[in-house]
């Protein structure tokens, strides 16, 4: 059974209280699993629509039309082309920030991550009605990572975070203090913006 963080989380979610769990934590009970919806675990919810206005995008908006993939890079040496890299994270946590979810801080943040074959993953923060649930960009992308197959946290060679200017809820800490504890090793660099540059 999804605890109640996570429920809340879920309530974030467009569309949540049709999601279905698969709720097999009664197996022990001899009970067989069942699928639940998010509105039968989490009755008479407190969310978004209790704290922002109706137009504001919620997890999950509508998707957008597919875009045509990046370009192999040329030349690449050890899993790097050539002063490419450092590019690639920065695009990757700069789009991470556009779509992530932060309607109560007003904080978007992304992480973007590469590992030693110069596969990039990245994570933008995704807030919840409760606040407490939130999940921060570093953990989204590390997420990701783990998610398409990657390896270990320990295997990231290089990071970037892209944040608003003097935010009132800023990641560069967790970041730092993510990588020195996982991947000593990867280089980092924090990219701010300014809100009107969003």
């Amino acid at each position: 059974m999804p605890c109640g963080h996570c429920r809340q989380f879920l309530q974030e979610i467009r569309g949540a209280g049709g999601i279905r769990i698969l709720v097999t934590s009664d197996a022990e009970d001899g009970c067989a699993p069942e699928w639940r919806t998010v509105a039968s675990l989490l009755p008479r919810p407190f969310g978004p629509h209790d704290l922002l206005a109706k137009n504001v995008p919620l997890v999950l908006p509508p998707p957008e039309p597919p875009r045509p993939p990046p370009a192999p890079p040329a030349a690449v040496a050890n899993g790097f082309a050539d002063g490419d890299l450092e590019a690639r994270l920065r695009e990757a946590a700069e789009a991470a920030a556009r779509a992530a979810h932060a309607p109560y801080s007003g904080c978007p943040s992304g992480f973007a991550v590469a590992d030693g074959e110069g596969r990039v993953y990245a994570g933008g923060c995704l807030e919840s009605a409760a606040y407490n649930p939130t999940l921060g960009p570093v953990q989204a992308a590390i997420i990701g990572m783990v998610a398409a197959g990657g390896g270990p946290a320990g295997d990231v060679v290089a990071a970037a975070l892209v944040e608003k200017e003097a935010a009132l809820v800023a990641q560069e800490a967790t970041a730092r203090i993510f990588l020195a504890a996982v991947a000593p090793q990867a280089s980092f660099h924090v990219y701010n913006y300014k809100p009107s540059d969003a």
